[in-house]
């Protein structure tokens, strides 16, 4: 089964099963009976992102806060930010071999957690800078890895990592003229993709030293999340429940619903989309399908179901939900 880079981390090291393939533009209205549960959560904070990793899901937030799943239970390994400062934490990317997590946030937070080592590295305000935090992507090995950080002022900074020492470069660049970067992520050829307020995505190819601008033309609608697998198949969630698809030579607005949809994950045969009013929708061959779950919070986060590990969606209240079927 093949993942965007993003969902294929939270399985590395295992086996596939092969699946059917999907109906790559279709949808459906009707809602099956969901088979998602929330679980305990150890805190009452928003939760904005959840990851996979080798060393199973992570999930930050308000507060500053990192849980993480181990044995089917979840415990923080951090509760107050990398510097005490319950600064929020608003998300998070993993290295290719999934050893390291790098995390952001408010006030220049960035940070980063080796899985291994269970240990956390503060690297905040890199270069001086003290932006909000919107956006981390990460491509590479563990202490050799490149990572890439956005702002509310569509700003971009990047560095790569030399065995702990970042180095950063000089000057941040400004891909989509400065609107607020909202979404940023790899895919599984290492082309860097990012998506903002203005409803533009981007595209570099040369690891975000030059930019192209690939969308998306007519549409006036903020985008939230991007989940590009390749060049030819991208999704972008958006607000007003419109899901965009990308083909390699045109867009498609799937339109599916009436709230905004805040993150979202793909592989190439199933998806996991998640936003306002507990709105879920998976992606697989019947399209994406409405999957809603019985509480009623605004989810922010998704990762996708891998070999020992369920789908989770996390949101506010420090609402963590899980599907196993």
């Amino acid at each position: 089964m093949q993942r965007t880079r993003r969902a294929y981390l939270a399985v590395a090291g295992s086996a596939f099963a092969s699946g059917l393939a999907g109906c790559l533009g279709g949808s459906s209205d009707s809602t099956p009976d969901s088979a998602w549960s929330p679980v305990d959560s150890p805190v009452q904070g928003t939760l904005y992102e959840v990851v996979g990793t080798r060393g199973g899901p992570f999930a930050v937030g308000a507060g500053g806060v990192v849980l993480k799943r181990g044995d089917g239970d979840w415990s923080p390994v951090l509760e107050h930010g990398p510097q005490g400062q319950d600064t929020a934490l608003v998300s998070a990317a993993v290295t290719d071999n999934g050893g390291a997590l790098w995390l952001c946030g408010g006030g220049g937070v960035v940070a980063r957690y080796d899985v291994h080592a269970d240990q956390f590295t503060d690297y905040s305000y890199p270069e001086g800078h003290t932006s909000s935090w919107t956006g981390v992507a990460t491509v590479g090995l563990s202490g050799t890895e490149w990572v890439f950080l956005t702002n509310s002022s569509g700003e971009l900074l990047y560095g790569q990592n030399d065995h702990g020492s970042m180095n950063w470069v000089d000057s941040f660049q400004k891909p989509g003229g400065g609107a607020s970067s909202t979404g940023i992520e790899f895919d599984t050829h290492g082309f860097l993709y990012l998506c903002n307020s203005n409803s533009e995505v981007l595209e570099s190819v040369d690891g975000g030293h030059s930019w192209k601008q690939i969308g998306i033309s007519g549409s006036s609608v903020a985008l939230h999340d991007i989940a590009p697998f390749d060049a030819t198949t991208i999704d972008v969630a958006g607000g007003d429940g419109h899901l965009y698809r990308f083909d390699g030579f045109e867009w498609t607005d799937l339109d599916l619903d009436a709230k905004t949809f805040n993150a979202i994950e793909r592989s190439r045969q199933s998806g996991l989309l998640v936003g306002e009013d507990s709105h879920v929708y998976r992606f697989g061959a019947n399209g994406w399908v409405a999957d809603h779950p019985t509480t009623d919070v605004h989810l922010h986060g998704a990762l996708l179901a891998s070999p020992g590990n369920p789908a989770i969606a996390v949101g506010t209240g420090g609402t963590i939900l899980e599907r196993t079927k």
